[in-house]
C-alpha cells in the first residue's frame, strides 16, 4: 500500500517519507520472515537476515539507478529476536541514508554492512561507505531527524550506542552489540 501511495503522488517529499516508512516496515517484516522459517523462533540467524534485509532495501530503492553495490559481511551469529529487530532497523536506516546521501547522483559506490564477532560477548555491527562523508550527508534541510532518533534508540537497546569513527573518505557508523543471551551458529 505504501509503494502504491508513493507511486501515485507528485509530491517528492511525501514520496520520500512513504518510501522511508516502507523500508522501516520491511526491516521488521524481514525479521518476522526469518523467525518463522526456523524451528527456534526466539533467535535469528543474522547473516541470513542481513542478506535478506539488504535485498529488500535494494528492491525498494533502485540501487542500479544509483550505481551502488551493497555488500554484506556477517559472521554466523544468532541474536535474540528483539535484538535482531533493533539491528535490522539500524541497518535499514543507515543503508537508506548512505544510498540517499553518500554518493552524488550518477556516482558509483559501495556500501558494506558487517556484523563481526569481536570477542565472546561483543560483535561490531557497522555500515560503511566510501562517499562524500558525514558532514555532507547530514546537511539535509528536509530531514526530520526521525531516522537518527530511531538509530540512537535501537543502538542503545542492543549495545553501547552508536559511534561514527572519523575516516578520510566516506563514513562509518558502528554499534558494539551485546551478545549475551545470543548464541553462535
Amino acid at each position: 500500500l505504501l509503494r502504491l501511495q508513493a507511486g501515485s503522488t507528485d509530491n517528492e517529499q511525501l514520496r520520500q517519507a512513504l518510501t522511508e516508512t516502507q523500508n522501516r516496515i520491511s526491516a521488521i517484516a524481514g525479521m518476522h520472515r526469518s523467525l518463522y522459517t526456523y524451528d527456534n523462533v526466539s533467535h535469528v540467524e543474522m547473516d541470513r537476515y542481513l542478506l535478506a534485509l539488504v535485498k529488500d532495501i535494494s528492491g525498494t530503492i533502485d540501487t542500479r539507478e544509483h550505481s551502488v553495490e551493497i555488500v554484506v559481511e556477517a559472521d554466523p551469529i544468532q541474536l535474540a529476536a528483539d535484538k535482531a529487530v533493533s539491528a535490522g532497523m539500524i541497518v535499514t536506516e543507515l543503508v537508506t541514508n548512505a544510498l540517499k546521501y553518500a554518493y552524488p547522483e550518477g556516482t558509483a559506490g559501495k556500501i558494506i554492512v558487517s556484523l563481526k564477532r569481536q570477542c565472546e560477548t561483543k560483535a561490531r555491527l557497522a555500515v560503511e561507505d566510501f562517499g562524500v562523508g558525514l558532514n555532507s550527508q547530514h546537511n539535509n534541510p528536509s530531514s526530520t531527524g526521525l531516522g537518527q532518533k530511531i538509530i540512537k534508540s535501537m543502538a542503545d537497546a542492543i549495545g553501547s550506542g552508536i559511534t561514527y569513527p572519523p575516516r578520510e573518505k566516506g563514513a562509518v557508523a558502528e554499534v558494539m552489540v551485546n551478545l549475551e543471551s545470543s548464541i553462535e551458529v
